[in-house]
């Protein structure tokens, strides 16, 4: 009997732990297919973080995760292609209270996501600003950009009673 991914929101550690996983990649495969922008809106422990997971596992064409799953075609065709992947994770920023210190924490993230790969931002202080910037020199280097934001509700959960 496979044991349960109990705390675990990482799609490899599932797949490499030989936790059980229920197959969703038929639906996320369906999403990437008849669309371009998403917003998961759903209750916190939902699993909206194991869904940015495993899409970014898919579009980084880890294909030896997805052996046996409805997706997997798709992976192996992706393997080739290699979508760049950006990928913030809000909940990094929690403890952050003023605005402009989340500003600069957001610019150093994604500064720090270009160097992966090998883009240099130049002098731009605006999160806007830096992450098209990102998004631009991406698409001209490599084509179609895949934008996974985690967490995105983290600052206003975290200071809901602070005006």
């Amino acid at each position: 009997m496979q044991n349960l991914p109990i705390g675990i929101q990482t799609f490899s550690r599932i797949i490499k732990d030989n936790c059980l996983y229920v197959d969703k990649t038929k639906q996320l495969l369906q999403l990437i297919l008849t669309g371009c922008r998403y917003f998961f809106a759903r209750p916190r422990r939902f699993g909206k973080s194991l869904t940015i997971s495993t899409l970014a596992s898919m579009f980084g064409g880890q294909y030896e995760l997805f052996k046996g799953l409805a997706c997997e075609e798709w992976v192996l065709q992706q393997k080739n292609i290699k979508a760049p992947i950006i990928r913030i994770d809000f909940s990094r920023f929690r403890t952050i209270k003023s605005a402009y210190d989340f500003n600069d924490a957001i610019v150093r993230n994604i500064k720090k996501i270009a160097l992966n790969f090998d883009i240099e931002i130049g002098n731009e202080t605006s999160c806007e600003d830096v992450l098209e910037t990102l998004i631009e020199q991406l698409y001209n280097k490599q084509g179609d950009v895949v934008i996974l934001i985690d967490e995105y509700d983290c600052q206003i959960l975290e200071n809901i009673n602070d005006r």
